[in-house]
């Protein structure tokens, strides 16, 4: 042992290294994951529902029915696109080593 491990408490520990899994960050990530499954779980029942509009309003000869289902279509997939974009930004973070 030398002269400075007994004079300084800690003097023999190795180098801290950052940390930068802060608290929370898993949970968070799960949270967001399993909002996202939901999300696109609704996109998928608007888009069903959409293009039954737009059947019915084809068929039936329905303006409104068939505008209602091309907007329930656009906002489904934009929602959905808007959603994915965010899943990948976020498991794109998650993988960033910044400590080094």
């Amino acid at each position: 042992m030398s002269v400075s491990t007994l004079i300084v408490p800690g003097a023999g520990l190795p180098d801290p290294s950052p940390d930068w899994n802060f608290i929370g960050t898993d949970a968070g990530i799960q949270v967001y994951n399993g909002m996202y499954a939901i999300v696109l779980i609704l996109c998928g029942i608007a888009l069903l529902v959409g293009g039954i509009l737009i059947a019915f309003g084809k068929i039936g000869q329905h303006q409104g029915a068939f505008t209602g289902g091309l907007w329930t279509v656009g906002l489904a997939v934009a929602v959905a696109a808007l959603a994915s974009g965010a899943a990948v930004l976020i498991n794109w973070g998650t993988t960033l080593n910044v400590g080094s």
